[in-house]
């Protein structure tokens, strides 16, 4: 399962607005043993979110400090147990699926292109991120989608095009699959949260 969730006027430390973590890091986390906790925040957070009393906004307002301060903690602790060689090489790699996420690349491309042996190459990705470089295309797309179902007025053709899905079907198929629902029922969800 993925979660998402957007926060606006955050300011943490030295980071800049709205930003949860430094560039060098990477946004897409493995929860790992926090799954379980971050799944009762969110079931929390849309419970309170269908209720209208302005008690439940100050309620809200604490959950989420209780996820940034999980989510902050998850991402110290993934820090701490990479080594500067992988992280570099993570990072390296991370440079380059973001670069090129709406080509189609593979594993032996990307090595080819890092010079790097693509069982190095994997392994060391997935130290660094919790996910392999195909795992994180697909995430790094998805999340783009998500962005453009609720930004734009783009049909889903239009936006799975635009994130690199040549074929509509297939698109539709991945996103239900990884987010849990069609693409057209969650952007409906998130407008109709929005507007309430």
């Amino acid at each position: 399962m993925i979660y998402s969730c957007g926060i606006t006027h955050l300011k943490l430390n030295e980071l800049p607005l709205n930003h949860l973590i430094a560039k060098t890091q990477q946004p897409v986390a493995n929860a790992g043993i926090y799954t379980e906790q971050i799944k009762q925040i969110f079931d929390s957070l849309i419970l309170h979110a269908t209720q209208t009393q302005a008690i439940h906004a100050e309620i809200i307002h604490y959950i989420t400090l209780n996820l940034l301060l999980t989510v902050c903690h998850l991402f110290e602790e993934r820090q701490q147990h990479l080594s500067d060689k992988k992280i570099t090489l993570g990072q390296r790699i991370k440079e380059f699926l973001d670069k090129y996420y709406l080509e189609q690349i593979d594993i032996a491309s990307i090595s080819h292109a890092l010079n790097v042996n693509r069982y190095y190459l994997s392994h060391s990705f997935k130290a660094f991120s919790g996910y392999s470089p195909k795992q994180y295309i697909i995430r790094r797309r998805l999340g783009e989608a998500q962005s453009l179902l609720l930004n734009t007025d783009d049909s889903v053709a239009k936006i799975a095009s635009k994130v690199g899905y040549s074929n509509v079907n297939n698109f539709h198929d991945i996103f239900e699959k990884v987010i849990g629902m069609s693409p057209g029922k969650y952007k409906k969800l998130w407008l109709n949260k929005l507007s309430s």
